[in-house]
This record gives structure tokens, sequence and C-alpha cells, in this order.
């Protein structure tokens, strides 16, 4: 009688585990990128310089569009140069008033970058489609969130809520 429930409590204490492990690294996934600015150190989106972002895409990116992740990963001063932009991006004030192209020029480069934060965290990787987690996991559409004028938007968020409904091409 004893034999037939040792099996059983191992598999439950492997199942506790594993949901453990699984809801620790939904944890460490869902840190944001950047942090709350004060209001007063918020800038308006005209004045955000995406020039540190143009630099990394013309150095890592081919005429064909792909992007030299390995290169990328492997060089310490352009992870921090992705990051820096990040923390640029985040000073940003989305709630100010500005032009629609210059909104939407935030926004597309708001995700691109946050995609190539989300892809470069996990490279190597055979695809993006690899961390879309549906429940348990790394979702980068979903756990990756860049903060902007005190609120956390992620790749979901500013690809269906923002860009679509801007109804561009």
């Amino acid at each position: 009688m004893l034999q037939a429930t040792r099996p059983a409590r191992r598999f439950f204490i492997l199942l506790i585990l594993s949901f453990t492990l699984t809801a620790q690294l939904q944890l460490d996934a869902a840190e944001p990128l950047e942090k709350h600015w004060p209001v007063n150190q918020q800038i308006p989106l005209s004045q955000i310089d995406h020039s540190a972002l143009d630099r990394l895409l013309r150095k890592y990116v081919d005429v064909r569009g792909l992007v030299n992740y390995k290169a990328w990963k492997a060089t310490l001063e352009d992870r921090q140069a992705l990051q820096n932009y990040l923390k640029h991006l985040s000073q940003a004030d989305p709630n100010q008033p500005t032009t629609q192209s210059v909104k939407l020029a935030f926004w597309i480069n708001a995700y691109t970058a946050v995609t190539l934060e989300g892809i470069l965290q996990v490279y190597p990787t055979s695809s993006i489609r690899n961390h879309t987690a549906e429940v348990f996991g790394y979702n980068i559409w979903d756990d990756l969130p860049l903060i902007v004028g005190r609120k956390n938007y992620r790749l979901n968020q500013i690809e269906h809520e923002i860009l679509r409904k801007s109804n561009e091409p």
C-alpha cells in the first residue's frame, strides 16, 4: 500500500515545484523596462531623440531587414545603448499634445526597441514565436512592459491599442 502512494506523492511534489518555478519565471519576466519618472522630469514626445536606435539599426540590420542578434548581444556597449534608449523612451509624457506623426514615430520606435530587447534577452533563439507562452512561461508580447508616462505598455498594447488604431499601413 505504501508503495502505491510513493509515486503519487513524488508526482504531486514535482507538480508543485514546477508551478512554483513557473510562477517565479513569470514574476522575473514581468520586470518593467526602466522606471516611473516624476512628472517634472517627463519630456514631450517631440523631444525624444531616436538617433541612438537609428545608429543601432544601421549597425545590426542588413539590407534584407535581418538582424545580427549574435553580434549585437556580444557587444556590451551596444546592449547598453539599447537599454539607455529604452530609459530615454520611458521619460516621455505621451499625454502632452503633439502631432500624429511624432506620436506614430515614438510608438513604432518603442515597439521596435522593446521587441529587440526582448529577443536579445533570450537569444539565441530560432524564432520570436518560441516566446509566446499561452499560459505559463515567458511571453514576449505581454511580459516585457515599457514604462511611459507612469504607465506600463506591453508589445500587445502598443500594437493593438496604439499602432493599429492610428490607421497607418
